[in-house]
């Protein structure tokens, strides 16, 4: 039920979908003490695990050239995954909040799967296959926060057009 990929060509990073969580708030906590290893994502804001990994393969890269906006590469994941360049709205929109009830999390370098067996002994939730995640996409929200015009879905798809934001980023600011 983990989507396991090679990122950057030589780290591993591990993705788990959870559903029905009970305890967003108590993970929510757990995270801002730094007793979470990974990022939680809300997956209502996640159309598809390529949008992950490329803010996944943002964050790496911006880890390997000491060139991060955040103090780790799991806040750094979350923050590459917004189009703001606004650090504490980036983490309010893309990270967990007390009430959601469907996550991501995103473990990265865990060979032996401590972090992981962290994440499934404290998500009290169930742990779904990623081909599920359309089930909890909002993309109506999706639309709103990566402002995509329903002329510019004439053309493209909403995925290509949240890609190309966040692969832009850096370069244009919404």
């Amino acid at each position: 039920m983990a989507e396991l990929f090679t990122i950057d060509g030589d780290r591993i990073c591990n993705l788990f979908l959870f559903k029905s969580v009970k305890n967003g708030e108590e993970l929510r906590k757990e995270i801002m003490k730094g007793n979470i290893q990974a990022s939680v994502i809300k997956a209502s804001m996640i159309l598809d695990p390529l949008q992950l990994l490329v803010a996944i393969n943002k964050a790496v890269h911006n880890e390997k050239h000491s060139k991060m906006m955040t103090k780790t590469i799991y806040t750094e994941i979350i923050y590459q995954l917004s189009p703001s360049k606004n650090i504490t709205d980036s983490l309010s929109k893309f990270g967990i909040s007390n009430s959601d009830e469907s996550v991501i999390a995103v473990v990265i370098d865990d060979s032996d799967q401590t972090q992981a067996e962290s994440i499934f002994r404290l998500v009290q939730g169930t742990r779904s296959d990623l081909s599920q995640l359309q089930d909890v996409s909002n993309m109506e929200l999706i639309k709103k926060i990566y402002k995509v015009k329903d002329s510019e879905l004439e053309i493209g798809s909403l995925l290509e057009a949240v890609l190309g934001r966040i692969a832009t980023k850096d370069f244009i600011s919404l």
